[in-house]
């Protein structure tokens, strides 16, 4: 309850003195009374108002005087703002939302940010500002009150500047709301401090206590677009935005808003404006088209150069995208990096495979002595084949057939003994030697299986025969292979 002194001068334990200290205080209590009870008034309208709180449309203002409508927040990264623009609706009522990006350069930032922090502003007024604004002033009311009923004079002023600092950073932390009767209260606080401090025997003020924070220039607020002006701001925008895909998008959402907006716009201005859209569109489809082809041609050609080795061959068709890019107009910069990062990455496969055709030339004369040392084992062992698939097949051969087959591949493994292999044809020579052996294994086996009758041992010469057969034919593969130039996988 409020001490009154009015009511009564010597009242609830004020006394005479206190009142002729405190007048100020009255006055403010008196005040922040009626403003408690008129905001309360005023936050229970507010609370009932259906259409109280703005919309969510933002605005962005480009440095050519440019106005774009945006919904909701827009978003700043890497040097450019990300913005969603509404183009209609859907057919559920839900806005339809483009979503577009510019280098931030192109804002006028000041008043886009002014215009930003006007809507917050009005969108807290129209919902948390009465409420906020009376919960404040009936704390300062309370601690108005209490500096009335306390005879202490420094903790008169203790809680006057405490009501004072309440106030000094309100109106910054609350969007500048309701700043001029911040002011007022700020003042009847200040006359308050002042007496008491006087009275106080103290000479100096305390400066920070007068810093009542002024409501930022604010940024006078749009209402919705109109069609005409969603079409117009919307082209515009797609003459800013720098990205192919988004370009396109925008221009296709803005077909879309005018086929929704008929009867609404003037037939004549519809069709002016759908054509224009429409040629826009097929030219960026168009330029799209060259590019994708200029691609697909320079990759075929660096991938044939690189496939033989060229590296000048691949690195001159840097030159030639370069050059058919400025025929083009240089008008899909993302497109041309992507291809140069093909190009270049064909260019480094033909310096590998140049690299490796290269080491292989200075190895090819000893790999192609080393074919010619083993043709004759190799031949003894392709003329084994045969009786080898007999005995694979358990189907033979004749006994005196077996034991032309193992001199055969006695010879065979005899040179292959006497050869040494050089640097890098040491896995073919492993190949061909176990071939042998395998070879030999098999003929044995098949001869005590003839002479046992063994069922048993015909199946493990079958294994091994299988087995050299299988090692003869890799290292035929592999012996072709180092005979053979390098080429791209």
């Amino acid at each position: 309850m409020f001490c009154t002194p009015l009511e009564n001068p010597s009242g609830f334990g004020c006394s005479g003195s206190l009142w002729h200290t405190t007048r100020t205080v009255q006055k403010a209590r008196g005040y922040l009374v009626r403003r408690v009870a008129s905001l309360a008034l005023a936050a229970m309208a507010v609370a009932g108002r259906a259409d109280g709180s703005p919309g969510p449309l933002l605005r962005v203002f480009l440095t050519d005087g440019t106005t774009i409508a945006c919904f909701g927040e827009y978003a700043r990264a890497d040097g450019r703002i990300i913005m969603s623009v509404p183009l209609g609706e859907r057919d559920g009522g839900a806005p339809r939302l483009q979503l577009v990006s510019l280098p931030e350069d192109r804002v006028d930032w000041p008043r886009t940010e002014r215009y930003r922090e006007s809507s917050r502003a009005a969108h807290y007024a129209a919902t948390r500002g009465e409420h906020d604004f009376t919960a404040m002033t009936a704390q300062v009311a309370d601690t108005l009150n209490a500096i009335a009923v306390t005879g202490d004079p420094a903790r008169q002023l203790e809680l006057a500047e405490q009501a004072r600092r309440q106030l000094a950073g309100w109106g910054r932390d609350h969007y500048g709301y309701r700043a001029r009767e911040i002011a007022e209260i700020a003042a009847l606080l200040d006359e308050t401090i002042s007496e008491l401090r006087a009275k106080a025997g103290y000479q100096a003020f305390d400066l920070s206590l007068v810093a009542v924070a002024e409501p930022p220039a604010r940024e006078r607020l749009l209402g919705p677009p109109a069609p005409a002006d969603v079409i117009a701001q919307s082209i515009a925008l797609a003459g800013h935005a720098d990205d192919p895909a988004e370009r396109q998008a925008l221009y296709e959402g803005i077909l879309a808003f005018i086929e929704g907006a008929g009867g609404r716009l003037d037939a004549a201005a519809l069709r002016s404006a759908r054509l224009h859209v429409e040629r826009q569109l097929a030219r960026e489809r168009s330029i799209d088209e060259q590019y994708r082809r200029l691609a697909r041609e320079v990759a075929v050609l660096a991938r044939d150069r690189a496939a033989r080795a060229d590296v000048r061959g691949a690195q001159s068709v840097l030159e030639v995208l370069g050059r058919r890019d400025v025929e083009l107009g240089r008008l899909r910069p993302q497109m041309v990096a992507a291809a140069r990062t093909a190009v270049r990455h064909e260019i480094e496969a033909a310096r590998r495979l140049r690299l490796e055709r290269d080491h292989w030339a200075v190895k090819v004369r000893a790999y192609r002595a080393y074919e010619r040392l083993v043709r004759r084992p190799v031949g003894a062992l392709e003329v084994a084949q045969e009786p080898l698939e007999d005995i694979r097949r358990l189907a033979g051969p004749r006994p005196d057939a077996l034991r032309d087959v193992g001199r055969q591949v006695h010879l065979a493994s005899r040179r292959l003994e006497a050869i040494v292999p050089p640097s890098g044809m040491a896995q073919v020579h492993d190949l061909l030697r176990s071939a042998c052996r395998l070879a030999a294994t098999a003929v044995n086996v098949r001869e005590e299986a003839v002479v046992m009758g063994s069922l048993d041992h015909a199946w493990s010469a079958s294994a091994a025969a299988a087995g050299a057969q299988l090692l003869l034919a890799r290292a035929r593969e592999e012996l072709k292979r180092l005979l053979t130039p390098p080429q791209r996988p």
